[in-house]
């Protein structure tokens, strides 16, 4: 019978009422007594159960049975034979020549480097995939976090840039001589401050156009990306709004 260790002969059909299957260093075939015999591969008077043969099994060498304990020396070479019984039927293991067992090994061997391969590549890949999804994660958790949600929200978000960026530009860069010795006159600082603060109330006073279906399209994205790469972070996000919310 064939094992993890073993393949079948190309159909499987060996000879009428005979089916083979390949082993490493044995060709196995299994089929009825008639069948077996009909096919050259065993004598009638070879099989277990006939007059003067086991039960259940023997073993051949160069065509001479070998009695228990005397063994074949480890040999499982073309002159070796194994017949035993499968239910009803009879399976016989022939041994196969050192060449052919050889390039099975090799096939073997390959088939098995291959399949390693195949699994250290699709790991890598599985890995990578996992990697994206948590970072595409990660990146809409802190959408999320920054998302602006009113027209106000959205103004003071630039009235910080405004400042985080001009305020830095002005304190150090244009009056402190960071910039490579260089600076500006105080009173081109004091109207650029003078235009920060221009800037800021017109931004506070602005009108501001809300794009109803981006803003839910960006939020669901990012709810999904958040989904793939942890389902537990949705209960939690969805805890912190409903108590954000209450309050």
């Amino acid at each position: 019978m064939a094992t993890d260790n073993s393949r079948t002969a190309d159909d499987g059909n060996f000879a009428p009422g005979v089916i083979r299957n390949e082993f490493g260093w044995t060709d196995e075939y299994i089929g009825t007594a008639e069948a077996l015999v009909s096919a050259g591969l065993v004598r009638a008077d070879q099989l277990p159960g006939q007059p003067g043969m086991p039960k259940s099994c023997s073993t051949f060498y160069d065509g001479q049975r070998v009695g228990r304990g005397t063994g074949t020396n480890g040999k499982q070479d073309e002159k070796y034979m194994h017949v035993f019984t499968v239910g009803k039927k009879f399976a016989i293991r022939k041994g196969v020549m050192a060449e052919v067992a050889a390039e099975r090994r090799a096939a073997r061997d390959a088939e098995f480097t291959a399949e390693r391969e195949f699994e250290r590549v699709t790991a890598a890949a599985k890995q990578k995939a996992e990697r994206e999804v948590r970072h595409a994660a990660t990146m809409a958790e802190c959408a999320l976090v920054l998302m602006v949600n009113s027209a106000d929200e959205y103004r003071q978000k630039i009235i910080k840039a405004l400042r985080s960026h001009v305020g830095y530009l002005l304190q150090e860069d244009m009056r402190i001589n960071n910039n490579h010795g260089f600076s500006v006159d105080e009173s081109v600082a004091a109207e650029v401050d003078d235009l920060l603060d221009e800037m800021i109330e017109l931004v506070s006073n602005a009108d501001v156009q809300f794009n109803a279906r981006r803003h839910k399209e960006i939020h669901l994205k990012c709810k999904g990306d958040i989904a793939r790469g942890d389902a537990s972070f949705q209960r939690t996000l969805e805890h912190l709004q409903q108590s954000a919310h209450s309050h």
